[in-house]
């Protein structure tokens, strides 16, 4: 086993919830009010409940000796930038919940904005991003 596999194995969890972001972006203007309040509900509760704390640890522990290791301060850069893009839609996913919990019904206009959120928290959770598979792969970092 690498020193990366418990990260790796950690990402593989990760991934079926982020395609229940995907099935709430695709339910918007498709489904109704109670029914996208629980997929935004849901959606809300794994990005700060799991997916960021899941970011903050790497940050803290995982990138520094990674940085390390490839003597390149850089080297998560562009993940860090993913990781706090991801913080921002989060906290406008938030936003847009508390409108939906207000809403009987929702508008265009809401709906424009929940699905370009939601599609952002896809292509910006780093969990599924090739970059991050580069940066943990077992050619990276023996254990």
């Amino acid at each position: 086993m690498t020193l990366t596999q418990p990260l790796r194995d950690e990402h593989a969890a990760l991934v079926p919830h982020i395609d229940v972001l995907a099935s709430a972006a695709d339910a918007v203007g498709l489904v109704g009010i109670v029914e996208l309040r629980a997929l935004i509900d849901a959606s809300h509760a794994f990005l700060s409940d799991q997916l960021l704390p899941h970011a903050d640890v790497e940050e803290r522990a995982l990138y520094p000796a990674v940085q390390q290791v490839l003597g390149a301060p850089e080297a998560t850069a562009t993940m860090s930038r993913d990781h706090r893009e991801v913080q921002a839609l989060t906290e406008e996913l938030d936003g847009l919940r508390r409108r939906i919990a207000r809403a009987d019904a929702f508008d265009d206009q809401l709906a424009s904005a929940l699905r370009r959120v939601l599609y952002g928290l896809i292509i910006s959770s780093s969990c599924t991003s090739p970059r991050k598979r580069r940066c943990t792969s077992r050619s990276s970092m023996r254990g």
